[in-house]
């Protein structure tokens, strides 16, 4: 017998990558996950802006809005999801002399993302069992041309006041 060796064939030489190639993959990783991060971190503020931590950050920063008109608005609690239905708890509405008006309960129905193309977008809101203490005594405008409201399209569907 003859005894020769079987030998497994070579297998083709592997193409060296480019440095290059291997720079350019690299960096479309980094930047792929780079991306992924950034719109984890956007999903993961929209979440928390939704818990009760960011409903008092919301209450927060409506109640630091201060037009040169002295109307100022302040939530106690809000409840449900900012992103559509909520009830709003002890809301004050305050002019330069203080507080006029106290409504311990109101439901929003509202589309915030409506507010990026057509305005703001309110489907219901019912103030209940609402107080007015007087009439708002508001600072006039130094220019009498200026608008009362801002400038967005602002469409209320169902009001309610009882």
């Amino acid at each position: 017998m003859d005894e020769t060796p079987i030998t497994e064939p070579e297998a083709p030489p592997t193409p060296q990558r480019s440095r290059r190639s291997q720079i350019a993959r690299g960096l479309g990783r980094r930047a792929a996950i780079a991306l992924i991060a950034v719109f984890a971190l956007l999903l993961a503020a929209l979440l928390v802006l939704d818990s009760s931590l960011g409903h008092r950050l919301v209450a927060d920063r409506i109640a630091a809005i201060t037009p040169g008109s002295g109307l100022r608005i302040e939530i106690g609690r809000i409840d449900g999801s900012i992103y559509g239905a909520a009830s709003l708890r002890d809301i004050r509405v305050s002019d330069p002399e203080g507080v006029f008006m106290t409504v311990p309960e109101a439901e929003l129905d509202w589309r915030p993302l409506s507010w990026l193309k057509s305005g703001l977008d309110v489907k219901l809101l019912a103030l209940h069992r609402g107080e007015l203490r007087r009439a708002p005594r508001l600072r006039p405008s130094e220019d009498k041309n200026a608008p009362i409201l801002p400038d967005f399209d602002i469409v209320v569907d169902k009001l309610v006041v009882d």
